[in-house]
């Protein structure tokens, strides 16, 4: 999507963002207890793929051998309003290129903050969801060296909030700092696979993580607990009507039990960085532990390195992520064309690929960044989820290169 569809599609979020940029210094200089704050990215990314289009992560379409503005040009502006001296209400609007675009998916944040002490803090609204290294600002481009947070980590997890409740307790262990936390709440998402397209909720959406920083050294952990509900995508929905006229059939039958989401699944991820002079190493790893078909066992990780000169900083990246368990086959005896469209629709959430990232950053100014990312990514046959493809194309083994460059910015 291009920069003029991207904001033209967010009119009303545009509209909101521009009155607020325009009152927010008005507004500053008379009431001290608010604060506004936005961040951004200009991208253009290229990829040089006639069967595979890049996309930042699930939530878009990509395209193929086209200059792309909208994959990861973002818009964000926060208010912070202090309503006590313990009480803070914050709201982020955030708009960017997604199939699912609306004032509501554009609201990131929307939550109040209670800190009765030192220790302990409650957040209460749409909370940043803030499992991983990055954390709750995915959207950030400044916040990281990199053009976007690794794909083959991030591409297949874009949750970025939940709605409920968050209660983390921060104490001093070992002359370092460590954080726990306990969240409760809800999600929903948009994702769009080569075959169809599925709006879902995440319901439950609890879990725990901690986070301990020392020196040069993080580390963080983090556990979540969630079932998906009110699944809802049209060709899954017809395809299931169709198997339903051939209930009777006991290899039907199974299909049709296979085709369900009703189990839970749950996700573990841990991830450590560590900073020493001008050189800093993370890596990160995760497990989605799932026993639905249409969501298999999952495991994704990635490591870097970033070296940095002056207001110059060169990075490299290596991300790999593969489904653990095989492909549900579905029974020869379903009679066509379902057997063919049941098995596309288990062969389409199938995932393995590695991708190798140089890149350099540029901080020309204590605000901006300009970024230089090449990527080279190695696509497993049949196994392309976290690409574009044509409908109903079975991808070969594929090798992708994508140039990307990019600024970010906060004010």
């Amino acid at each position: 999507m291009q920069i003029t569809q991207l904001f033209r599609t967010h009119w009303l979020t545009g509209i909101l963002l521009g009155n607020v940029c325009c009152i927010a210094p008005a507004m500053a200089a008379t009431i001290d207890n608010v604060q506004f704050r936005g961040f951004g990215t200009l991208s253009s990314a290229y990829s040089d793929s006639d069967i595979l289009g890049f996309r930042r992560d699930l939530t878009q379409r990509g395209k193929m051998q086209q200059w792309q503005l909208g994959t990861d040009s973002v818009l964000g502006l926060q208010a912070d309003m202090q309503l006590s001296e313990r009480l803070k209400a914050t709201v982020q609007l955030v708009g960017k290129d997604r199939v699912d675009n609306g004032l509501g998916e554009s609201v990131e944040w929307a939550y109040l903050s209670y800190e009765p002490d030192n220790h302990w803090r409650i957040r209460l609204g749409r909370v940043g969801s803030d499992l991983t290294m990055i954390g709750d600002v995915g959207n950030v481009g400044y916040a990281y060296d990199w053009v976007r947070p690794p794909v083959e980590f991030y591409g297949a997890i874009p949750f970025y909030h939940f709605d409920g409740v968050e209660v983390n307790y921060r104490s001093q262990v070992a002359d370092g700092y460590l954080s726990t936390k306990v969240f409760f709440g809800k999600s929903d998402s948009h994702f769009v696979y080569s075959t169809s397209d599925s709006d879902f909720d995440l319901s439950p959406f609890w879990g725990a993580a901690v986070h301990f920083e020392k020196g040069g050294l993080t580390f963080k952990a983090a556990y979540l607990y969630t079932k998906l509900s009110h699944v809802g995508n049209a060709r899954m929905g017809q395809l299931r009507d169709a198997l339903s006229l051939y209930a009777a059939y006991p290899a039907v039958a199974e299909t049709i039990e296979a085709l369900k989401i009703d189990n839970a699944t749950q996700y573990y991820t841990s991830g450590i960085s560590y900073r020493l002079a001008q050189w800093t190493w993370l890596a990160e790893a995760s497990l989605l532990d799932s026993q639905e078909h249409l969501l298999p066992k999952t495991m994704a990780a990635y490591t870097g390195v970033v070296r940095r000169f002056d207001h110059l900083s060169a990075f490299g990246l290596l991300g790999h992520i593969r489904t653990l368990s095989a492909n549900y086959q579905v029974n020869p005896l379903v009679p066509e064309p379902l057997f063919s469209y049941s098995q596309a629709a288990f062969n389409s959430v199938d995932i393995r690929q590695s991708t190798a990232s140089l890149g350099v950053r540029w901080d020309v100014a204590s605000n901006t960044a300009l970024k230089l990312q090449w990527d080279h990514s190695w696509v497993t046959e049949g196994k392309a989820m976290l690409w574009t493809v044509n409908d109903g194309t079975s991808t070969p083994d594929e090798q992708v290169n994508t140039v990307t460059l990019s600024v970010s910015f906060v004010f």
